[in-house]
C-alpha cells in the first residue's frame, strides 16, 4: 500500500487508478475519492473497477486519517 508522510508522525494511505501504477496520468484530470468516517476505500470499487472511468480520470482514493 502506498503512503504520504506529510510530517514525522502522519502517514496517509493512498492508491492511484487510471495512471501507470501509483503514478498519475497528467494528460487526464484528477478526481479525488474520499470516503466517510466508518467505510473504508473498498466503498469506491464500483468506481476504481470501472475500466471506463479510469481510461477518462486519475482516481485517486485517500484514506482517513487514523483508519
Amino acid at each position: 500500500m502506498p503512503f504520504v508522510t506529510l510530517d514525522k508522525t502522519t502517514r496517509l494511505f493512498y492508491n492511484v487508478y487510471g495512471g501507470t501504477g501509483e503514478d498519475v496520468d497528467p494528460s487526464k484530470p484528477i478526481v479525488l475519492l474520499l470516503h466517510p468516517r466508518f467505510f473504508d476505500h473498498e466503498l469506491f470499487a464500483p468506481q476504481y473497477t470501472d475500466t471506463e472511468l479510469t481510461d477518462i480520470f486519475n482516481l485517486v482514493l485517500s484514506g482517513i486519517r487514523g483508519l
